[in-house]
């Protein structure tokens, strides 16, 4: 698992330079992890109104978040590795997007979203990894305040998870050579 400390700031909502970015990183220069991260990242630092960030990946049945940039969204993403269900891996599974905007609302999740209201949290979005192959997973922003997903933010996330989708691809392909 990957966690790095960022600093406290607010996000541009402007996608581009944190694409540009991406597109730079090199793999085999960094690890899977750190590029996960960076995605991370960037996507937090990018997307307004996101608390936390985190990659979920999962392989057979066992899931695991591999980059975050707060504990706040490990410890969401374990509760729901733990209980089995809830929207990050429903989001990996189906390789679809899972919006919730508003956790004290919603009624797919009884176990999880209580938990999450609990700690503060009153919207997520989970983003499916794009990927074709036996490893998973999604792109999990966690924010602070109800419907905060415009369409606009859900787009920048989806563009995100698309990056994170190629790097885990090209990781798997530069193992397997």
């Amino acid at each position: 698992m990957s966690e790095q400390t960022s600093s406290t700031h607010e996000a541009t909502g402007e996608p581009t330079p944190a694409l540009a970015a991406l597109a730079k990183v090199i793999l085999g220069k960094e690890s899977l992890d750190a590029i996960l991260y960076r995605v991370a990242q960037l996507a937090k630092m990018t997307i307004p109104g996101i608390a936390e960030v985190s990659v979920t990946l999962v392989a057979g049945d066992h899931a695991n978040t591999a980059a975050f940039t707060g504990e706040l969204a490990q410890q969401l993403d374990e509760r729901q590795y733990e209980q089995g269900y809830g929207p990050c891996l429903d989001a990996a599974q189906a390789g679809a997007t899972v919006l919730i905007e508003d956790m004290v609302a919603e009624s797919r999740w009884p176990r999880f979203t209580p938990l999450a209201a609990d700690l503060g949290v009153r919207s997520s979005l989970s983003v499916g990894l794009p990927v074709q192959q036996e490893v998973i997973g999604a792109l999990n922003l966690y924010a602070m305040r109800t419907q905060t997903f415009d369409p606009a933010a859900a787009n920048s996330a989806r563009t995100f998870a698309g990056y994170a989708a190629v790097a885990l691809a090209n990781a798997s392909i530069y193992t397997s050579t």
